[in-house]
């Protein structure tokens, strides 16, 4: 055997195989350093992600007040509508939860009715075992609903750190952003500043038109299904479009346990008709949400396929629950821009840049 002849291939196959290993070693460890350090990393990315929304307000306010005093008001503003959400989404429900349960408790009813019937020959111990069953699962959303209070108590440690690395992070990235950004620009090698600089423009366009569009479709769903639920009949269809709107943010996550919602209590309180008109109501809004206004909304800012939206929430769950969720669809987005213009030319994303 010529052993020159194999030489060249072999030694080229070796280098790549290293890198490859190198490559998901890394991968490996940053997948475990996030998981790790999710309680520190996820607040900060969220406020990061967040900052460009909140910019072009302070920019405004300083033209008559100083920097700090101008994203001191603007944090003031941003965490009073956070908690406001919050508060109405818990209110919301805290004053309806006697009727929402009873529609729960109706819909498990009706489904082990069903089943009864469906299904002949079914025995009292099995029949009551379908019951326990769903009653378990019904008791399971509602503690997700109302937030556990138990499991409240046992992270509110990490809460807190949460929440202060959160609102840390937040005010100095309104006050400070484009010093950041130049900072990042210069950082990095002469040949690619240009890039960079276009990349800082996009990352602010890109993350303003996302939350944009995720307001406006978020509110769209809440409308059409608390309007549509009020026609056919449903109540507490007001708490539903409350409830709609807040979790709407959560990709995937948030149409889901809408409609599961919306289904449960029509059938719970007004039968199995209702509830199908509702689920048609339902699939039919969030459809046309994520497939017709998200891209009149967003334009080419950000076009993903559902797939990879898909599989990037469900990753986002895995590893941060549901603020990996929230923060899943906005990173692949910048992820994507920053492989388009790093990879390509420059030019086409600095045209495109305000």
């Amino acid at each position: 055997m010529d052993i020159k002849r194999w030489h060249g291939p072999l030694v080229r196959t070796s280098d790549w195989a290293w890198r490859i290993l190198v490559v998901l070693a890394l991968g490996a460890v940053v997948v475990w350093a996030g998981i790790s350090l999710a309680a520190i990393v996820i607040p900060a990315l969220l406020a990061v992600v967040i900052i460009p929304v909140g910019r072009p307000l302070v920019e405004r306010l300083e033209r008559r007040l100083p920097s700090a005093v101008a994203a001191a008001l603007v944090l003031l503003l941003a965490l009073l509508i956070l908690v406001a959400a919050g508060w109405l989404m818990v209110a919301s429900i805290a004053a309806n939860w006697q009727a929402l349960w009873d529609g729960l408790a109706g819909a498990v009813t009706v489904i082990v009715d069903w089943i009864d019937v469906q299904i002949e020959g079914l025995e009292d111990s099995q029949v009551l075992e379908i019951r326990e069953n769903l009653r378990d699962l019904v008791g399971t959303v509602s503690a997700v609903l109302i937030g556990g209070a138990t499991r409240s108590v046992a992270i509110l440690g990490s809460l807190l750190v949460g929440t202060f690395l959160f609102v840390v992070t937040l005010y100095f990235g309104l006050r400070d952003w484009p010093k950041f950004q130049a900072w990042l620009v210069r950082s990095t090698h002469a040949d690619t500043q240009q890039k960079a600089e276009a990349f800082m423009g996009r990352f602010d366009v890109v993350l303003r038109n996302y939350w944009k569009g995720q307001a406006l479709i978020g509110l769209f769903g809440a409308v059409a299904l608390g309007l549509g639920l009020w026609l056919i009949g449903v109540p507490l269809a007001a708490p539903i479009a409350v409830l709609t709107f807040v979790i709407s943010f959560i990709p995937y996550v948030g149409a889901t346990v809408s409609t599961a919602l919306a289904v449960f209590v029509a059938l719970g309180t007004s039968g199995i008709g209702d509830a199908t008109l509702a689920l048609l109501l339902a699939l039919f809004i969030f459809n046309t949400g994520e497939n017709l206004m998200r891209p009149w909304l967003v334009g080419e800012t950000i076009k993903l396929p559902t797939f990879v939206v898909f599989i990037a929430s469900t990753v986002g769950v895995l590893l941060a629950g549901a603020l990996g969720a929230v923060l899943a669809i906005p990173v692949v987005a910048l992820v994507g821009e920053a492989q388009r213009i790093f990879m390509g030319g420059a030019e086409e994303a600095v045209a495109e840049t305000p």
